[in-house]
């Protein structure tokens, strides 16, 4: 077998298409084992979509810590990771903002390496190598979500990631996972941990790593836009859209979504965002049907200027009550000035 260190580096990763997928079986199962673990808790975290997110789902990026140089000599991949995990283009780089470990954890299973990690606006960006010690594992098995503690408390287990294979048994593992209300100014004690690689073949692993990372770098250049647009449906479910929060790695529209009963909606919101080109972006993930919803999307080109935002509306339902009703709120679409 090739070493893996010669495999990363040769791996060609190209940038991937957004979109927002049905969950695969995996994610199926690591739902209900996710429901199962936190019963008790009286709680439900839901994992979203690989890659894309679906209504209530979400993400997080870090951060802005000196690069040792043999963190860089450990280092099994080279080249922009996150970057074409968030489908920017060559020769854009968000190593200004990144903490680069570097670090490897070998078990019987296998050697994962947390090469590197990015604190973003609500959420946590991180890429993984895991090469593993059987040549049995189906790449659709090989899960990327690990649990995430941050100053000692475990944030919420919904998220988005996706796996490419580098060669028989080698795997890169990227993850955004959600992580709300950080102070992102501040050193943050952070602890990533991966169990059940591949769930089907054992699950009481562990790789365990430990670090401390801060977004100071990346908020310093972030820029808040407030926009405080209120409109209402005919059922009366009322919307806020509140702020676009703009860094290099990201954009987030923010809006609360208010139900007549504060549990029960009949209608889920989304929005339409576009520029002054006619471009239309995707998301890279959304959380709807709450108070808290958001539509995350690519980091905005220095030279747009202004953003159209349309709301459409959906069904809320779930199961057997949803339907495919689907009106665009063509009346309340607002414009927000980028400059």
């Amino acid at each position: 077998m090739k070493d893996v260190y010669q495999i990363l580096n040769e791996v060609d990763v190209d940038t991937m298409e957004y979109d927002i997928p049905e969950l695969t079986s995996f994610e199926k199962k690591r739902m209900k084992k996710r429901i199962k673990k936190k019963i008790q808790q009286r709680t439900t975290k839901i994992r979203s979509k690989l890659w894309a997110i679906s209504a209530a789902a979400l993400i997080i990026l870090s951060l802005g810590i000196g690069v040792q140089p043999t963190a860089l000599a450990k280092m099994p991949i080279l080249g922009p990771l996150l970057e074409h995990y968030l489908g920017m283009e060559d020769g854009q780089t968000l190593e200004s903002y990144k903490t680069i470990l570097g670090q490897s954890i070998e078990n019987e299973q296998g050697t994962i390496t947390l090469n590197e990690v990015i604190i973003d606006e609500g959420r946590l960006l991180i890429n993984s190598t895991f090469e593993t010690t059987s040549e049995n594992i189906k790449l659709e098995n090989v899960n990327p979500f690990p649990t995430i503690l941050i100053n000692g408390e475990e944030v919420s287990g919904n998220g988005g990631g996706d796996v490419q294979q580098l060669g028989d048994s080698t795997y890169s593992l990227f993850s955004s996972m959600d992580v709300q209300a950080l102070d992102m100014g501040k050193p943050l004690d952070i602890k990533i941990i991966y169990e059940g690689i591949v769930p089907s073949m054992w699950a009481k692993e562990e790789w365990t790593f430990e670090f401390r990372a801060s977004g100071e770098a990346l908020l310093a250049v972030s820029k808040t836009i407030s926009i405080n647009q209120q409109f209402s449906l005919e059922n009366g479910q009322r919307i806020l859209v509140e702020e676009l929060v703009l860094s290099p790695v990201s954009s987030t529209l923010k809006y609360h979504l208010y139900s007549n009963n504060d549990l029960d909606y009949e209608f889920d919101v989304r929005m339409l965002v576009e520029d002054g080109t006619g471009k239309v972006y995707e998301p890279q993930e959304e959380r709807t049907l709450g108070k808290d919803a958001y539509f995350r999307f690519e980091a905005l080109a220095e030279d747009v200027s202004t953003l159209k935002v349309t709301p459409f509306v959906i069904s809320g339902k779930e199961g057997k009550e949803k339907t495919d009703y689907h009106e665009v709120l063509d009346t309340e679409a607002f414009e927000v000035e980028i400059k």
